[in-house]
């Protein structure tokens, strides 16, 4: 029960401190299908300690934290010895099904379903189940994760996939020669979430890769690349399908060597950062990447021209490098009134990509810009964009539902 601990009057105002008592025990209200030690292993307080209010708002924010909630309160109810803290939650829906599509001129129209659960079983796992389709490229994935392992700011994930998709090779924008490109694995990954620096995450991964050319006189090629990875990663950008503000970096180190069995050596090192800002009606988005790769990575583990960013002009796969450097501007009408769900979009952007043992001369910057609309829809954001490079590349893409 609380006491007073002391009291005096000074000048005609009386001041008193107050023992509330200890936290005698916890209870959780609302958890429908969140399991108790969840709720138990993002709070800070346990039964016995003495009753401090900084740390109960702290585990009302480590429970939001958890994305599980649509929102979060704390009452307090008198005990024998104590109090009792009663923590209310209101769960958000745990499952979610997702659709996207697109179409480019080059791989025509592409189909994706995925399925993700939030909090498996209750457990706060999230699971995801997805795949997308179409003439040139497939893909399988399946993979569960945790934010947070019991009271620890670890995290973790497993992740197995199947892809196959045609790559084309290019000779002066023209394509010589075609490959299908197979592959399956895994990875596992362990992480640590750090404060006001971001998620730093460690992976191992292994693939088994089977390049099958067009032509049928030419040998099918088989690779075993085994991965070590480290990524560093942190965004504050909110999560609207057009975001408004907030900021991101992104940076990995990933080396394969030829050991228990793998077939390539090299190591890739690659830099990503940018932003959103809103001034009124209209949103700046400017971004940066830079990509090196040291040793001899074989073709598709190579930088591509739009590593990380959509880039105005171009599919993606065109130019290969070894070492890249690209930055943007991207800027965002935001209509108003009964169009307050719709965008106009327009950019420019400069890459250069290099092949270790070319001339310089072959190097030269590209730049590229172009425009289109996006709109807000309840399957996810949809983008029609158009865009054209000094090199005379022109690319139109299509893009609807979550991004694949």
């Amino acid at each position: 029960m609380a006491r007073w601990e002391t009291s005096c009057v000074r000048e005609d105002t009386f001041f008193a401190v107050m023992d509330i008592g200890e936290i005698e025990g916890i209870s959780f209200e609302g958890n429908k299908s969140t399991r108790r030690w969840v709720l138990e292993s993002n709070t800070g307080i346990s039964p016995g300690e003495p009753f401090n209010i900084g740390e109960v708002r702290r585990s009302v924010e480590s429970l939001y934290s958890t994305n599980l909630f649509q929102w979060v309160s704390f009452d307090l109810a008198p005990a024998e010895s104590g109090l009792v803290v009663i923590f209310k939650v209101w769960e958000k829906p745990n499952y979610a099904l997702r659709f996207g599509a697109r179409y480019d001129n080059i791989n025509d129209a592409e189909g994706a379903l995925g399925f993700f659960n939030d909090n498996l079983f209750g457990t706060a796992l999230r699971l995801g189940v997805e795949g997308f389709g179409g003439r040139r490229r497939q893909k399988v994935e399946v993979s569960l994760g945790a934010d947070r392992i019991w009271k620890t700011l670890f995290t973790a994930k497993i992740s197995a996939h199947y892809f196959r998709r045609r790559f084309d090779h290019f000779e002066n924008f023209e394509i010589v020669r075609s490959d299908w490109i197979e592959q399956g694995g895994g990875a596992v990954a362990l992480g640590f979430q750090i404060s006001k620096i971001g998620n730093l995450m460690g992976e191992i991964g292994s693939r088994k890769i089977g390049i099958t050319p067009d032509r049928r006189t030419d040998t099918v090629q088989h690779y075993v690349v085994h991965k070590l990875a480290g990524r560093l990663t942190f965004d504050t950008y909110d999560r609207r399908q057009f975001p408004t503000g907030g900021q991101y970096l992104a940076l990995v180190m990933e080396t394969s060597q030829d050991i228990l069995g793998g077939q390539t050596a090299f190591t890739k090192y690659f830099g990503h950062i940018g932003l959103y800002r809103t001034i009124g009606f209209l949103t700046v988005h400017p971004w940066g990447i830079v990509g090196y790769i040291g040793g001899a990575p074989p073709f598709f583990e190579m930088f591509k021209i739009n590593n990380g960013e959509y880039i105005y002009g171009f599919r993606g796969d065109e130019l290969l490098g070894d070492e890249m450097i690209s930055a943007g501007l991207e800027l965002r009408v935001n209509l108003r009134k009964r169009f307050k769900r719709s965008y106009i979009l327009c950019g420019v952007d400069m890459s250069t990509l290099h092949i270790k043992g070319e001339p310089p001369e072959k190097s030269k910057p590209i730049w590229s810009g172009g425009f289109g609309i996006g709109v807000e829809t309840p399957i996810g954001p949809l983008k029609i964009l158009w865009g054209i490079s000094n090199l005379d590349t022109k690319f139109l893409l299509f893009d609807w539902g979550y991004p694949f």
